[in-house]
Formats: C-alpha cells, structure tokens, sequence
C-alpha cells in the first residue's frame, strides 16, 4: 500500500478520524477509529512574526467529502446513537477535548476508560503520531452538488 503522506498535497486521499463516543450504560468513553478515503489535506505554511519569533499560522485545512458507505452525522446525533448504531457512521467534536485527525490511514484503536485514562491515551497516540493533530475548527459545506459537499476540517 502507498504511503499516504508521499502523495502530493491537494490529492485526495485517506485519512483517519477518531471521535469520543460514551458508553451511556457504564459511562466509559472510546474514540472510534474511522478511515475516509475521500479527503483532501493541505497544508499552511508558517508566517513568523520577524522581531518576536512568534508563529503567526500553521495549520492544515482538510475537506472530507462525503463517500458512500461513511456517513456524516452532526455531533449532537452522534452523541445519541447506540453503540451499535455507530457503523458506517462519523462526527466530529470541536469541544475540549476534540476529534483526532491523521493524515494518512492509521490502524490504531482505542480502549475503553474513564474520561482522564481516554485524553492520556489520546495525547500519548497524538505525541507518538507523525501527522496526528486535534480538529480547531468544522464547517460543514453540504450545499451544491453531490461530487461537492464536504467537512471542512481546521487543525
């Protein structure tokens, strides 16, 4: 398989998503594992500041059109789905602590825990992860024609 992260930037390409799902019965909390196949992921270069030094913009914009067979569910539906409900099925959350996005296809999962044992396992995956980042900002642009509605994603 091709190393996602040597494909030129701007291609479509997979990415991996993990959003929070709670257990409403036991109240332990997994971020689930989802592979879109249909994203764009650009990357923004940095500004620095020249007499602070400080970084002004790093960022990555993704656009995760909508594909067949992965469907995109407003936070507040997915928040409410049973377990298993959850199949085929993705979310994005911009609350602390956020959705995990790779840019490239990552076969990592999760275990179950409490809220403390799950953001240490997330920041542990996040430090270990080149190209793992948490997702700043969502706009969901569902308008337009079908080949054309996507998330946009901001990391």
């Amino acid at each position: 398989m091709e190393d996602a992260r040597l494909r030129p930037p701007g291609l479509r390409q997979a990415i991996t998503i993990y959003c929070r799902w709670q257990d409403p019965a036991n109240g332990h909390i997994r971020p689930h594992r989802r592979v879109l196949h249909n994203a764009a992921w650009i990357e923004q270069g940095n500004t620095v500041a020249r007499n602070t030094g400080i970084i002004l913009a790093e960022s990555a914009f993704i656009q995760c059109f909508l594909e067949e067979g992965m469907e995109y569910v407003p936070l507040h539906a997915w928040k409410t789905l049973a377990e298993e409900e959850l199949e085929g099925k993705w979310a994005v959350d911009i609350m602390e602590p956020q959705t995990i996005i790779v840019d490239h296809e990552c076969g990592h999962e999760f275990q179950w825990g409490t809220h403390a044992q799950t953001t240490a396992a997330e920041n542990a995956f996040i430090a270990a992860t080149p190209g793992a980042r948490r997702v700043a900002q969502i706009e969901p642009n569902l308008r337009g024609t079908i080949r054309g509605r996507h998330i946009l994603l901001r990391c």
